[in-house]
């Protein structure tokens, strides 16, 4: 879902309670839409959305320090796919305003999937088919059995020959 993770980070650092929700500000700049048909199963991937977000604090008095270990945390706890997409470092700007207080903008650029799925009474209508927005199902194995079963053709013995 577009915009997810600028709302959600947005959202961790006013619960932080050390930035007013009055001098915090953020938004999109510089969004593009990465066209994908791929079949993840019980949905499809139709686009990324590769934006950067701006996270723009004023008159912040709290540690600077403390302020970035919490967003990249965060980030290594909520955008585990970074790595993955290659994308850069968050870029942070400060301009000092006086001995107490200074005025903070950090720039993080994301990339988020966005899916449908297949639904009769979807407002989407792709390829002969109803679909609405939704999300793919991330499936974890718990356990695999291999060569328990003769008959599977996937299971047969292994030859080195």
């Amino acid at each position: 879902m577009a915009l997810k993770k600028l709302k959600q980070l947005n959202h961790f650092l006013l619960q932080q309670n050390f930035v007013d929700e009055n001098k915090i500000a953020s938004w999109m700049e510089s969004g593009k839409l990465d066209p994908a048909n791929k079949n993840e199963g019980d949905a499809l991937l139709v686009c990324r959305c590769h934006y950067t977000a701006i996270f723009s604090i004023e008159g912040f008095t709290g540690n600077p320090d403390l302020l970035f270990v919490l967003v990249c945390t965060w980030l290594m706890i909520n955008d585990a796919q970074r790595d993955n997409y290659e994308l850069p470092a968050p870029d942070i700007d400060i301009d000092i305003l006086d001995n107490d207080s200074a005025d903070i903008e950090i720039q993080i650029e994301f990339k988020e999937d966005i899916h449908i799925v297949p639904d009769a009474a979807g407002t989407i209508e792709y390829d002969g088919q109803q679909w609405a927005l939704g999300a793919s199902e991330v499936r974890t194995v718990d356990e695999i059995a291999v060569n328990d079963n003769a008959a599977r053709a996937t299971d047969l013995p292994v030859s080195n020959t």
